[in-house]
């Protein structure tokens, strides 16, 4: 099939001092131009695959060619994508409405962004994140940004497809971080939203079943909100503010960062009440000694890497 399997390896070091890892235990990566050797029958090679379901796979290797030819497999449906802060975002995008009929029991397209920039958020929303893309999860891990016109845009292109969405950082520590945090605070794209993005996300998105957030404070009022507009399987937020601060305000009320200086207040019985409410699981926050490691106090690179591969198993269970 033009194809190799290739041991697990480590992935230096980025400038967000952040460590990737692919999160399968082997890593598929296909050939540019498919040159099968003398003594691999590609019936064969067909056939020890033909179970397979799922792939993660780098989008630098991604191209029409390999969805295509992934379409052969009778039991594959779910594609999962990495982009890393190393990815090639410039190529042109694939044209998704060319392989509807190659799938006709559907595709599913998971995101997972790694440590990429906020500055190439754009490049990502452009060429990665096309209306036509099968789109049914995205993770977006480790990037220090909440980037509201990319929650904005999933609203508006996938309503119809959005089941997951996960979003964590570490908690920002006050003085490492401070750039970033001045410069959220001087970004006048917070006064286009006149609510949270993440409500209409709820609102807007009809198949959403599962909300991570971690790392950003969320009013409590926006979270009854969420649950509200969008009857959750799967919630897991973990810094639930119960006042609406000046610097919620200041960010049009979108989400604030978590900073490793911040101490947690317990949300009311009434508020726990709406939010059970709506809920179709009965939900209770989890106390902050009980989160992650990587997502409280001072995270190491190999939390991070921890937490991904414990979210990298968690998608199919709202598919």
């Amino acid at each position: 099939m033009g194809c190799t399997l290739s041991p697990l390896e480590s992935i230096e070091e980025d400038e967000h001092t952040c460590l990737e890892k692919e999160c399968d235990p082997l890593a598929l990566t296909f050939n540019n131009v498919f040159t099968p050797a003398k003594d691999v029958n590609l019936d064969s090679a067909t056939s020890a695959l033909s179970m397979l379901q799922n792939l993660t796979i780098e989008y630098d290797c991604l191209s029409s060619e390999v969805v295509a030819c992934l379409s052969h497999l009778k039991h594959f449906k779910y594609l999962n994508i990495n982009i890393t802060n190393k990815t090639n975002l410039n190529r042109k995008p694939l044209d998704w409405s060319d392989f509807k009929d190659l799938y006709p029991n559907g595709l599913n397209v998971c995101i997972n962004m790694i440590c990429v920039p906020e500055s190439k958020f754009n490049k990502v929303m452009t060429n990665v994140l096309v209306e036509e893309l099968p789109l049914t999860s995205i993770k977006v891990m480790f990037c220090k940004t909440l980037h509201l016109p990319m929650i904005k845009q999933l609203t508006t292109h996938y309503k119809k497809s959005l089941r997951e969405l996960v979003w964590v950082d570490s908690p920002f520590h006050p003085i490492d971080d401070r750039e970033i945090l001045k410069s959220e605070l001087r970004d006048d794209s917070y006064a286009m939203f006149n609510m949270n993005p993440l409500v209409l996300l709820c609102w807007q998105c009809n198949q959403l079943q599962r909300l991570v957030l971690h790392g950003y404070w969320i009013w409590h009022y926006d979270l009854v909100g969420c649950v509200r507009l969008r009857c959750l399987e799967q919630l897991d937020v973990s810094a639930v503010e119960v006042r609406e601060t000046h610097y919620l305000r200041l960010r049009g009320g979108a989400p604030g960062h978590v900073l490793t200086t911040d101490t947690h207040d317990n949300i009311g019985r009434e508020i726990l009440h709406h939010i059970n409410k709506y809920m179709n699981v009965k939900w209770r926050p989890r106390s902050w000694r009980k989160l992650h490691r990587a997502v409280r106090g001072q995270a190491t690179h190999e939390d991070r890497v921890d937490y991904m591969l414990q979210e990298a198993k968690q998608t199919y269970s709202i598919m």
